[in-house]
């Protein structure tokens, strides 16, 4: 019978090529496995619901948050659909619920507090990453895998390969953000693809920027934590300011589903939508 273990460099594949995961997920995913397969010890085909769900208040009574519980039970349940699929248990993944949780409204900047950050940018290359991020509301990941021949120069776009769904969509670059890659482009010397080059000559990492964003955030005094991925979600949160249209913002995200962004959105101010209520809104 199988063993967890035995059969992780399988699930691996199959996470990375079916799911298009990123390699710190899987690492996070195997993490998981293993320490539930070191508290079952019980071979695959033998893990029933109950083991779970025991499984899950022994989480509980560690002391783990609702949210930290569902990404593990999640993680669980992602391993047991990918055994079905192989036969390799008979156990209904459908049934793996996952603990809900209060959605968290989105943390972003204010038009006010992106000109405090990026007046304390003195790197071209950084401060063309940050407008690119604002200006195409990428996923830090999905703006680093940009080739700069896939740049469509003359109508300031580019097509990109959604990082969680693996789906094509088209982004764009704002003049101010076109200005500032091109100035980047011009300080470069080589003929190499990658759109964003680390200082060794290869293609920047996705480490390198989160450390250099964290420095940037401490210098510019703002008390949030600043972090690549809000410069998506202030991006985001601009869209919808300006048009109150949560198909658009999910369209552009590459959300695959609108719950998804109105769980993120909802309750962030537009006032297109005060003011449409106001005026038709007339009995």
């Amino acid at each position: 019978m199988k063993n967890i273990s035995e059969i992780l460099p399988q699930f691996n594949n199959w996470l990375k090529y079916v799911r298009n995961d990123r390699d710190d997920t899987i690492y996070l995913r195997n993490t998981i496995l293993l320490r539930f397969e070191k508290d079952i010890q019980k071979p695959i085909k033998s893990i029933t619901l109950e083991d779970i769900w025991a499984w899950r208040e022994s989480l509980n009574r560690k002391g783990l948050t609702n949210q930290t519980q569902r990404t593990y039970i999640s993680s669980i349940r992602i391993f047991f659909q990918f055994c079905d699929e192989k036969k390799w248990t008979s156990l209904d993944f459908f049934q793996i619920k996952a603990p809900k949780v209060v959605a968290k409204r989105v943390v972003y900047l204010t038009p006010e507090e992106i000109e405090q950050f990026v007046s304390v940018i003195k790197s071209v290359k950084y401060r063309a990453i940050v407008e690119c991020l604002l200006s195409t509301c990428c996923r830090i990941g999905e703006l680093l895998a940009i080739n700069k021949e896939s740049i469509d120069f003359e109508n300031s776009q580019v097509n990109i390969i959604g990082e969680k769904n693996g789906l094509e969509r088209t982004v764009v670059f704002t003049e101010r953000a076109m200005f500032w890659l091109k100035k980047y482009l011009k300080t470069r010397k080589d003929n190499k693809s990658p759109l964003f080059l680390a200082n060794t000559g290869n293609r920047l990492t996705r480490g390198t920027v989160e450390n250099v964003i964290r420095n940037y955030s401490e210098a510019s005094g703002i008390e949030k934590k600043i972090t690549p991925h809000i410069f998506r979600h202030s991006g985001a949160t601009l869209l919808y300011n300006r048009t109150g249209d949560i198909a658009l913002v999910k369209d552009y995200l590459g959300h695959q589903s609108i719950e998804v962004t109105d769980k993120s959105y909802r309750g962030v101010f537009s006032p297109r939508v005060i003011i449409s209520a106001k005026n038709n809104l007339i009995f």
